[in-house]
């Protein structure tokens, strides 16, 4: 085989080479971090002498793109500079298509196993990580991904290269670096065997890394406290942290920072888990907060922020159909009175938003728990069982009677309400009827109140009675499905403050939002 010496500007792509589509740019990046780290070719390209100054290339196209790209970032190797070593044949064009065939068809590729194992006997070899990265221009990662496999446990691997197993489920043991452990569940488990179901036996007493705790505490604080991760190299949200003892302790002290705010806040307690579920709240009672009692000043300035906000309605309703609306002044304008709006509303909020008075904080507390997206999360108003008679005296000390007795003066007659309710009722229910998105809204409300308050629970989801600001914490029925039981934490901690009147509540949410709650309830 002769080998000639040719300028690389000299060199060009065959049209009988069969690779028409150009290679990827991470092909031809992988392939110059190859000829960067042999300091050369080890195989010369092969083409035919199409003109006195120009060589045609039909087998290794994709060297001379990575040549070329090496030429023009100016890492060309001195071995190159003086030119490229190529294999000229005189042939014909059938005989040049099949050379190039056969370079990018025939040639019998390693297997994956025969792959992972050549980096492992490189590495044993004495190479690190980043010579084996740089003499075959590939990244770290995927040199630890090839090692992590070919150091399974020999008899996963036996199976491996039997076809008994796919290579996901190789992949799914890499996360146990103790051979003897995925040994075990190698034999205890089917060989057919979902990957997700290896990782878990594999992982069983461990905390995924997406938990919540984990997005809480923060997995930096974690590895700083000297916690160790077990890194899924194939997908790190599938990794796993294996000291919860330790977990548990970090999310207990950064709680405990939210503490001062509601001891100093005049609570009679305040607690905090990492975790609460439903039948640990229904040990507690609940008190709820209560409009504030305002000002001669307050009150005068509430109605003078509802008049302004009426006014800059009507302001903006003019300004969005007027024909300039578009132009940068009347947007600029519009803006404004936007902007105004938005802090009245602010106001309008501070000033008139539901408030936990003195008296109902001194009889209950707060438990500071994280929710399902790592945040924190207050459980405000809950009273203890040796706190519910103090509160009950409380609410009839404000009343003006007694817990056990009812001023029946002013009370209606049994059948003049029944008359006035049925009215009511019956008058609703016709204008629901016509009206598709209240209809929708009230039957959400019902099934929400069915769901997560209890079957039992005979309040409407629609009531005209008047609602107590005292109650039993609901109970939501538990699974042992973990997707169901998040669905059933995250709607019951939106639903919550909005309990007592849900159809009013609902009616501020996003459509999307009912429609889904609908859905999920249904």
């Amino acid at each position: 085989m002769d080998i000639t010496i040719v300028p690389l500007n000299q060199l060009i792509k065959a049209d009988t080479n069969v690779r028409q589509d150009d290679h990827t740019e991470n092909d031809v990046a992988g392939l110059a971090m190859s000829i960067l780290a042999e300091d050369g070719l080890i195989h010369p390209l092969t083409g035919f002498q199409k003109s006195k100054k120009r060589v045609a290339i039909y087998a290794g196209s994709g060297r001379l793109a990575a040549l070329n790209k090496l030429q023009a970032e100016g890492k060309l190797p001195e071995t190159l500079k003086a030119g490229i070593p190529v294999v000229i044949k005189d042939t014909g064009r059938t005989d040049q298509i099949s050379t190039s065939l056969a370079e990018n068809f025939e040639r019998a590729p390693l297997s994956p196993m025969d792959q992972f194992e050549a980096f492992k006997s490189l590495s044993d070899e004495g190479l690190s990580l980043d010579d084996i990265c740089r003499r075959f221009g590939v990244s770290e990662k995927l040199v630890k991904q090839r090692l992590a496999l070919a150091n399974v446990a020999p008899v996963i691997v036996t199976a491996f290269r039997a076809n008994e197993i796919g290579l996901a489920q190789m992949q799914a043991y890499t996360i146990e670096p103790d051979a003897g452990v995925q040994e075990r569940v190698f034999t205890a488990i089917s060989r057919q065997a979902h990957p997700g179901a290896i990782r878990r036996m594999l992982t069983e007493s461990e905390t995924p890394i997406t938990s919540q705790f984990v997005t809480f505490v923060g997995i930096d604080a974690y590895e700083a406290a000297g916690g160790n991760v077990k890194r899924d190299l194939f997908d790190d949200e599938l990794s796993s942290l294996t000291d919860n003892e330790l977990l548990f302790r970090l999310c207990d002290e950064k709680l405990g920072e939210y503490t001062e705010a509601i001891e100093t806040d005049g609570w009679k307690w305040v607690e905090t888990h990492a975790s609460v579920d439903y039948d640990f709240l229904q040990n507690y009672e609940r008190v709820y907060p209560v409009e504030p009692e305002l000002t001669e000043d307050q009150e005068a300035r509430v109605g003078e922020i509802n008049s302004r906000i009426e006014e800059i309605e009507e302001l903006l309703a003019v300004a969005y159909d007027a024909d300039d609306s578009d132009t940068d002044e009347a947007q600029e304008a519009i803006k404004a009175l936007e902007n105004e709006a938005q802090s009245l509303e602010s106001e309008h909020d501070v000033l008139t938003d539901e408030i936990f008075t003195d008296a109902l904080k001194s009889n209950a507390g707060v438990i500071i728990t994280i929710n399902r997206t790592g945040d924190t999360h207050y459980h405000y108003g809950l009273v203890r069982p040796d706190d519910v008679e103090s509160v009950k005296a409380e609410s009839a000390s404000e009343n003006g009677s007694s817990s056990d007795t009812v001023d029946k003066s002013n009370a209606l007659s049994n059948a003049l309400f029944a008359d006035i309710n049925s009215a009511t009722e019956a008058a609703v229910q016709r204008e629901i009827s016509k009206q598709f998105s209240v209809a929708f809204l009230v039957s959400t409300a019902h099934l929400a109140q069915s769901v997560f308050f209890g079957a039992g629970n005979k309040q409407r989801a629609l009531s005209y009675a008047p609602t107590l600001s005292f109650t039993q914490s609901p109970s939501v029925p538990m699974t042992s499905e973990e997707w169901l039981h998040d669905q059933i934490e995250m709607w019951k901690e939106r639903l919550d403050p909005i309990k007592e009147n849900l159809v009013s509540g609902l009616a501020y949410w996003k459509k999307g939002d009912v429609q889904d709650l609908h859905g999920f309830c249904a």
